[in-house]
């Protein structure tokens, strides 16, 4: 044993009282206040059913992780993110850009960025 233990979290629910996504897609890590605020998870999810990704952030520093979970904005119809980072460094595209990588139906991958700010 490596001395590392894994806590997992079951039944999360968004800050609204809805149950939270089965389907996560991709998961990233932001020091930087990108307009939620600092020390944030990131993640985009989709609904099974009807294919909406969504980007969304997960506050870990309540006592209750039920009310950290936040879905921010919509992605449009996309079920296929793949892998999500962070780069505070401008990149060549911007500072502070979250990158994703993610694949259609006919295996086209495509990169692309989200930014928070408007």
């Amino acid at each position: 044993m490596d001395g590392h233990v894994a806590q997992e979290s079951t039944g999360l629910r968004l800050a609204s009282g809805r149950p939270f996504a089965t389907d996560l897609d991709a998961l990233t890590y932001a020091a930087n206040d990108v307009g939620y605020g600092t020390n944030l998870l990131y993640y985009l999810r989709h609904d099974r059913y009807e294919g909406f990704s969504t980007f969304g952030t997960i506050f870990t520093g309540l006592t209750d992780p039920y009310t950290g979970l936040t879905d921010r904005f919509g992605l449009g119809l996309c079920s296929d993110f793949a892998a999500l980072t962070f780069a505070a460094d401008d990149a060549g595209y911007g500072a502070n850009l979250f990158y994703y990588l993610r694949t259609d139906s006919a295996g086209v991958s495509t990169f692309g960025t989200i930014s928070t700010s408007e």
